[in-house]
Formats: structure tokens, sequence, C-alpha cells
């Protein structure tokens, strides 16, 4: 771009056509960070949702395997009435643990509940 000098009731001054050149720099930056940053969220919700998913799952294996475990000790050690056990620390081997309800006085019920991380599933068996 050139400078022109103009006149202009007798006094000279000098024209810069410069600065259109920054402003369109700053404009087509504002759009590839405010795309970039629209990505940035997606991938982020989307990793927190599969991040949830995995632990929803796992935390209902985990109380189905509670189910298993006592219709194995139901089979072995013939239990009756009411109780509860569980496995807190270490016996899935994935930082899952599970707590096992059972009842058959007032109601014949098996409840467990899944844990991990934080997310909750529990199974439930009716007789």
């Amino acid at each position: 771009m050139q400078s022109k000098i103009i006149n202009s009731s007798n006094k000279s001054y000098l024209r810069r056509d410069k600065g259109y050149s920054l402003a369109i720099v700053i404009i087509l930056m504002s759009v590839a960070l405010s795309s970039v940053l629209a990505v940035a969220a997606i991938f982020l919700r989307e990793y927190r949702l599969n991040t949830d998913i995995k632990f929803s799952t796992q935390a209902f294996y985990a109380a189905e395997t509670g189910v298993e475990r006592f219709a194995w000790e139901y089979r072995r050690n013939n239990l009756v009435g009411s109780g509860q056990y569980s496995c807190t620390s270490g016996c899935l081997g994935n930082n899952t643990t599970y707590v096992v309800t059972y009842d058959f006085v007032s109601s014949a019920y098996v409840e467990s509940v899944g844990t991990a991380n934080q997310t909750k599933r529990a199974v439930r068996v009716s007789f």
C-alpha cells in the first residue's frame, strides 16, 4: 500500500493505508482459535462420557460378580436367613468392589451393589 499526501484546507498530512492486514489477521486468528476451542470442548465432553460409561460397565459387572459369588456360597454353604458380605479391596483386580445383601426371612432376594471409581450399579435378584 502506498502513502499519499493529501492537501486539505491548505494543510498537508500523510495518510497511511496500513492496518487493514493486521485487522484481517486478528479476525482470522480469532476464527481459528474459536474453532480449536470448539473442537477441544467436544473432545473433552466425549472423553468424560466414555470414561463414565467405562466405570458404569465395571460397576455393573462387579455387582453381577457379587450375585454369582452369592450363588456359589449358597450352594457350597447352604446359606439361610439374612446377611451381608463384600469384596472391598483387591479381590476383583481392577479397583472395583461389591457388597452383597441377602434376605430369605422376610422376602427372598439377593442384592449386590458394585462400585467402580464412585460409580455404583446394583443388581437385585428375587426368588
